[in-house]
């Protein structure tokens, strides 16, 4: 006699289905409506975010909660580490041209880990609205207090080498981003470059909005469709460089760690990337 068909609520097939759409529910809820559920309940407004943010004073109290004294001198020391062993390697071979020394912008430099660590030879910039930019960098390297909307008042059209720009983008709103490029691909010179290090919200997730002044979601690919758009060439993309705690979170972040996930790149970068580095040029 033949056997009647088992039914079952739930079957293996049945369960694996359920956890992968719940699992993907989860996490488009954290990428797309989590900011909107902040404006919603009043947590913050991307209008008011965007005008304080406009005054440097908030800069300066604002990052005085999110890195003390301590996390500056271990960030400083992960910062040599990334600048020698990776960043260094993309710097252009000749420093100079015409008699000329070539010019490297630190945009919103912050505490100045990259310029101060680069030492590229060429003419050193750091640039941001935080009037504590002037005390972080190192003798020889030029500290500019300004907004960004003013950059091209500091630099002639066609003047700059490099602009570098870490974990900056996401904390300025679209508009603001498109007239960014625009300006930077006026102000760099033929072959120029942008290098970009940004937290990539396809694998940062909700911890993405953790820092009170995130405002933009980005992704590697976000970015180069606007680049593209805007005439640059896209030269270098790893979608998955370092962890994202290396930057947001008090985590200890031991040097020798951070050269030996160098050396395992892009391995490393598979299990553990959250931020994207990208290289445009013009």
């Amino acid at each position: 006699m033949a056997r009647a068909p088992h039914f079952s609520l739930f079957n293996s097939h049945d369960v694996v289905v359920r956890a992968l759409r719940c699992a993907s529910a989860v996490r488009a809820w954290f990428m797309f409506y989590q900011p909107f559920a902040c404006v919603a309940y009043g947590a913050f407004s991307f209008k008011e975010l965007v005008g304080i943010m406009n005054n440097g004073d908030y800069f300066e109290k604002l990052y005085a909660t999110y890195y003390s004294p301590e996390m500056r001198r271990i960030q400083d020391q992960v910062w040599q580490i990334l600048c020698k062993d990776f960043f260094t390697k993309f710097l252009p071979q000749e420093t100079s041209v015409a008699g000329q020394k070539k010019v490297l912008v630190d945009l919103a430099a912050g505490g100045c880990n990259f310029i101060n660590n680069i030492h590229s030879g060429m003419a050193e910039y750091a640039f941001d609205i935080n009037p504590d930019v002037k005390d972080f960098a190192r003798e020889g390297i030029t500290a500019i207090v300004d907004q960004i909307g003013h950059l091209a008042q500091h630099f002639e059209e066609g003047s700059v080498s490099v602009f570098f720009e870490s974990n900056f983008l996401e904390h300025i709103d679209r508009e603001t981003i498109v007239e960014l490029f625009k300006t930077q691909h006026r102000l760099l010179r033929e072959g120029g470059e942008i290098w970009i290090l940004t937290p990539n919200i396809r694998y940062f997730h909700g911890a993405y909005w953790d820092l009170f002044d995130h405002i933009t979601p980005l992704t590697e690919r976000s970015l180069i469709t606007l680049a593209k758009s805007l005439g640059y060439k896209v030269k270098v993309v790893v979608p998955k460089f370092i962890p994202g705690q290396l930057m947001y979170t008090k985590k200890p972040k031991w040097p020798w760690l951070v050269a030996l996930y160098l050396k395992l790149m892009p391995v490393s970068g598979w299990f553990f990337g959250e931020q994207s580095f990208i290289i445009l040029q013009k």
